[in-house]
């Protein structure tokens, strides 16, 4: 995977191969060696670690947006584990969501889970966040605007909801050509 990884980040630096495209960039930069052994034509879509694999597919601005995030994460645990408040359901909660999410995290790092197993590692994350600004430990961001001031979570809300719509209508107009070119292929006939 590191060897793909190098080879991928020397021909496209920035962005790296593409999303969903590190089959494409195993079967081009593979190691020569990989032809001798008996599974030389075995396809892989995936490298060792799902965060190794985005390296390859996202490049170097892929891996320098995911280094920032672990640092932030792993500097927010240590910040609210030296905070922790004295009563001790609040105490299990902060130190078990965290302590879930750095494992996730590190099972992210040195293997490929599965969707569901990702999807509970972002989940563990926002719990952990969202608790340990709940309950005061960590406080919320405040953009300011013309309209007032907004948090953060609207604001990611709002740009989440303006790129779903904007998927919707990409999706709806893919769907009414395939209408309308299955209608023309019935009329050809």
């Amino acid at each position: 995977t590191l060897d793909i990884a190098s080879s991928v980040i020397k021909d496209r630096p920035f962005f790296g191969v593409g999303p969903n495209r590190f089959g494409q960039a195993y079967i081009a930069y593979k190691p020569a060696v990989i032809n001798l052994v008996p599974a030389w034509n075995m396809e892989f879509v995936a490298g060792f670690g799902i965060l190794p694999t985005f390296i390859a597919t996202q490049g170097l601005v892929g891996l320098v947006l995911w280094t920032v995030f672990l640092v932030f994460l792993i500097n927010t645990a240590i910040y609210v584990l030296g905070h922790l408040p004295p009563e001790p359901h609040k105490k299990f909660i902060l130190v078990s969501s965290y302590a879930g999410s750095v494992f996730l995290w590190l099972i992210s790092l040195v293997s490929l889970p599965s969707l569901a197993v990702f999807f509970l590692t972002f989940v563990m994350t926002g719990i952990a966040l969202g608790v340990s600004a709940g309950l005061g430990i960590l406080k919320p961001v405040e953009i300011k605007t013309v309209f007032g001031s907004l948090s953060a979570a609207k604001v990611s809300l709002i740009v989440i909801m303006i790129v779903l719509v904007i998927g919707g209508l990409v999706q709806l107009k893919k769907t009414t050509a395939l209408a309308f070119f299955g209608a023309g292929l019935l009329s050809l006939l």
